[in-house]
Formats: structure tokens, C-alpha cells, sequence
């Protein structure tokens, strides 16, 4: 089938169809691609689309293993907005190299993505989707406008370590925890030794952070100010770009959790070993609020973090893409912002776990009671989001 037909007959059906739980060879420009579908039901957030697409570029690249063809994936919703679009291109530009997307929805958007994410216009069927085709892309510089990267994030994580009692983030990284506990940040240089970045990188970050109102250099140490504004912002900000695939062990064991957690040490010594095609991994969300000794909400879902999330970096760790309707046994999240978030790990006793902050990140929109959970850990860490 000609890859234009499938995506003609997935425009024109946008739902009216069940899912489709398995793939079929397209030709695309004379190359073969392994094609599916599925349509997302119900409420549509940025966070689930993302993970759907996740989902389906876990599923497509196994059945296009050993084969040298690409994979295309088509998503379709009551409705898409242009937010989301763009969401979901920057992550098959950044993280899924080699996949193709489409997106349709019921207004009319019926948008195709080559395999570096960029809008192929041959598709557009209307004068719209031609002209945001067409479209000059966004400035690269658009980025710097905002402290939210991962660079930022572990700069704000540091100087607010630097606010708190000695240890209250538990972040072990090298040279960061002699920074805790109230001792002052002398200017950029002595910032830049302790945080794996160039100092112009940091003097960059630092001006926006006070562009922004949240960052007082005055006396010439860095010291941050409105936290619960930036709390907000930054809460916000991390809101987007989730990428979470719920899996399932390839041999289970009696206790989940358990099984994970051995999985996770056992991992972390393969980081060490330079040899692991996983990258680095860490322990997340509610269970790694448990290790912080905050432990508000009770039977909530597995959650872990790991650095290159794709088929055969789950299945080097025991696990598999759970079946669509099945109970996963964890989930896997894609790092946001991997600097921040490996750089600030945990070490407990060869268990990889996120940080205090990266937890109430990632929970705060959690909807299994995940703002109750995160506004617990603020409380441990004397914070709150209250101006």
C-alpha cells in the first residue's frame, strides 16, 4: 500500500474505527516503512499524546527489527491543538530519529511529519496546513527566554539547596552538597566548578533569572528571590514534554516493586561500566518520595526514569511495552531535562533515586493525588508556592 493511501483512509476516519493494535508495510517515496494507527479516545492531554506516541514507536520498532525499514505513525483525536502538534514533532526530531507521524483530528487537522519532524506539505490537503508548512520554523533563540532547561533546572536546584538545611534535597552528586546549607555561591566561577556546564552557559542562565525577577546578584552572590513565583512557573513549565510508556517484567517476580528496584541498582552499576545501551536510569516519582521519607500516597504506580527509552533498552532491563488494556508493572518515564535530572540524583546504597525537587516536579500534576503528594514534599523542604 502507498503510504499516501493509508494516511488518506486515517484522515478519513478519524475515530470512526477501533484501535489498531498492529502495523502493515507502506511505501513511502520508494522506501518501505512499517505503518500504524490508533485513535486516542476521550479527554486529550499534551502528556498522553505523548506517551500514545511513545507507545506506538516502542511497538513499531520491533516489528521493523533486522529490516531496514522506517516506521510511520498515525494519531488521531477529537482534537489536536497546535500545542500538542508541536510537542509531538519535537520529539520525533529530538528523541525518535526515523519515525514518521500523523496527526488528524475532527477540525480538520490532518498534519504528516517526515522523519525529522519537519511538516511534509505534499500532504496538506488544505490551503492551512499548507501555509503552516510553509511556515518559517521558530527561532532557536525562543529558548533562551525561559530558565526551564536542563542546565537552568539543576542551576535552580542548586540555589536552593543553597536556601535549605544541609542535605534536604539529598542530592549526592560531586562537589553539589558542599554547596547546602547556607554557605554562599562565590560568583560564577566557584557555580560553574560545581555544575557540569561552561560558565558562559551559567552567566546566561543567571540573566534570565533575573530578567525574570527571581535571582538578586547584588552584593555579588547569587541568591534567589520570589521562589513561590518561580516555584509556579517552573511547576508549569515541566508540565510538558512527558513521555511515559507503562511496561511489563519479561520474567515477574512476587513483589513489583522489589523486582524494580534490583533492576535499578543492578543497572546503575552498568552506567558505571560505560556498556549500557539504556543510559542512566533512576528511580522516580511516588516510590522515590517514599526513599525522601514522604509517603502521603499509597498503592500509586511504579515510576523510573531512563535515560534512552526504546525497545531494546527496556527489554536489557527485563521488561516489554505492556499490552494496550493490560496492568503494567511500572512505568517508564523519558527524561524532560536529563541533566537536572541524572545530575541530581540520589545515591541509596547503589539505588539510583530522584531528588526531592525532581519529585515534586514530577507529581504535581500527577492525577493519582499527585498534588497532595507534592505538596507534602514542599512542607519537608520548608517551601510553598503561596507568595
Amino acid at each position: 500500500m502507498d503510504i499516501r493511501q493509508f494516511i488518506s483512509a486515517l484522515a478519513e476516519s478519524k475515530g470512526s474505527n477501533e484501535d489498531l493494535n498492529g502495523f502493515i508495510e507502506v511505501i513511502w517515496d520508494g522506501a518501505p516503512f512499517m505503518a500504524g494507527a490508533r485513535h486516542l479516545h476521550g479527554r486529550l492531554s499534551q502528556r498522553r499524546l505523548l506517551g500514545e506516541l511513545a507507545d506506538c514507536i516502542l511497538r513499531g520498532r520491533s516489528q521493523a527489527a533486522g529490516t531496514n525499514q522506517g516506521v510511520f505513525v498515525g494519531l488521531s483525536a477529537d482534537s489536536i491543538s497546535d500545542r500538542m502538534a508541536t510537542a509531538a514533532a519535537d520529539y520525533i526530531a529530538k528523541v525518535a530519529a526515523g519515525v514518521a507521524l500523523g496527526l488528524f483530528d475532527r477540525r480538520g487537522r490532518s498534519d504528516v511529519y517526515d522523519t525529522h519532524g519537519h511538516l511534509h506539505a505534499n500532504f496538506a490537503p488544505d490551503a492551512t496546513s499548507s501555509r503552516r508548512a510553509q511556515a518559517s520554523p521558530r527561532p532557536l533563540t525562543s529558548k533562551l527566554r525561559t530558565p526551564f532547561t536542563g542546565h537552568g533546572e539543576l542551576l535552580i536546584k542548586a540555589l536552593l539547596a543553597n536556601r535549605l538545611p544541609a542535605g534536604a534535597l539529598g542530592i549526592s552528586a560531586p562537589d553539589f552538597t558542599r554547596f547546602q546549607g547556607g554557605d554562599s555561591f562565590r560568583g560564577v566561577a566557584e557555580l560553574a566548578r560545581v555544575l557540569p556546564f561552561a560558565p558562559p552557559t551559567l552567566s546566561q542562565i543567571l540573566t534570565i533569572l533575573e530578567q525574570n525577577g527571581w535571582l538578586d546578584k547584588g552584593d555579588g552572590y547569587p541568591r534567589l528571590v520570589r521562589i513561590p513565583a518561580l516555584l509556579k512557573a517552573w511547576s508549569a513549565a515541566a508540565q510538558t514534554g512527558w513521555i511515559e510508556v507503562p511496561v511489563r517484567f519479561l520474567l515477574p517476580e512476587d513483589s513489583p516493586r522489589e523486582q524494580l528496584l534490583r533492576i535499578l541498582t543492578e543497572a546503575k552499576k552498568s552506567e558505571l561500566a560505560e556498556r549500557s545501551e539504556h543510559g542512566r536510569v533512576s528511580l522516580a516519582g511516588f516510590e522515590a518520595c517514599r526513599h525522601h521519607g514522604v509517603n502521603v500516597v499509597r498503592g500509586a504506580p511504579l515510576q523510573f526514569y531512563v535515560e534512552h527509552l526504546t525497545g531494546s533498552s527496556l527489554e536489557m532491563l527485563g521488561m516489554c511495552s505492556a499490552e494496550l488494556g493490560s496492568r503494567p508493572d511500572a512505568i517508564a518515564w523519558a527524561p524532560r531535562v536529563p541533566v537536572s535530572i541524572f545530575h541530581g540524583r540520589v545515591d541509596r546504597d547503589g539505588l539510583p533515586v530522584c531528588d526531592a525537587l525532581q519529585c515534586w516536579l514530577d507529581l504535581a500534576d500527577h492525577p493519582a493525588r499527585g498534588r497532595e503528594q507534592a505538596d507534602a514534599i514542599l512542607r519537608k523542604l520548608g517551601l510553598d508556592t503561596s507568595e
